[in-house]
């Protein structure tokens, strides 16, 4: 119902680690998610690609979490808003980007038993999104980049690990033969009054 949702999403970010005259080669992440809207119980299955430009830092690993965020909104007595995040799920991988190297690195975070996504603004309302962060090390600030997801209640079948299970979640009208005619309705003759 929502073809948006069938589109990859692609985060990129560049992280320098220190400015002139000891400026080192900038460090080039892409994260790529494929779908933007699943289901719980799915799985997202994320790309990320690492370009360590740097001549001189290496890079200690990487953590990725879904964090499901919810907001409160007041209108009265006065306008207020408080957000609270709460982690459904870490993944977390010690592989080390050398300075001077590409690496390729491929997780799955799984999704758990949550509600779907808000899709109006009310009083209350949930959201989800995929945070990212690469370790770079004691003496650096951590690189940190999100990207919104959709979970809703139906698997996209294009995101399903088994489309055939997945089509029936899919609600389906019945075909209605081509020479049918809709029933009449019942007669009341025979009842008494």
């Amino acid at each position: 119902m929502s073809p948006q949702l069938l589109i990859p999403l692609v985060r990129e970010d560049i992280k320098h680690f220190c400015c002139w005259p000891c400026s080192s080669g900038p460090v080039l992440s892409t994260l790529t998610i494929p779908f933007g809207g699943y289901a719980p119980g799915q799985k997202i299955r994320f790309t990320l690609e690492i370009d360590n430009q740097s001549s001189g830092y290496d890079l200690d690993g990487i953590e990725v979490k879904l964090k499901q965020i919810h907001r409160f909104q007041a209108q009265t007595p006065h306008y207020k808003t408080r957000e609270k995040e709460h982690t459904l799920h870490k993944s977390g991988q010690q592989e080390r980007v050398l300075r001077l190297s590409k690496r390729k690195i491929e997780g799955t975070l799984a999704i758990p038993a949550v509600p779907p996504s808000t899709r109006s603004d009310g009083i209350i309302s949930i959201s989800y999104k995929v945070i990212l962060t690469i370790s770079t090390g004691d003496c650096h600030v951590d690189s940190d980049f999100e990207v919104p997801i959709v979970i809703g209640t139906i698997p996209l079948i294009q995101s399903a690990e088994n489309p055939a299970s997945a089509a029936q979640w899919i609600p389906e009208t019945p075909d209605t033969p081509a020479g049918a005619a809709a029933d009449l309705p019942p007669s009341y003759d025979k009842c008494r009054t």
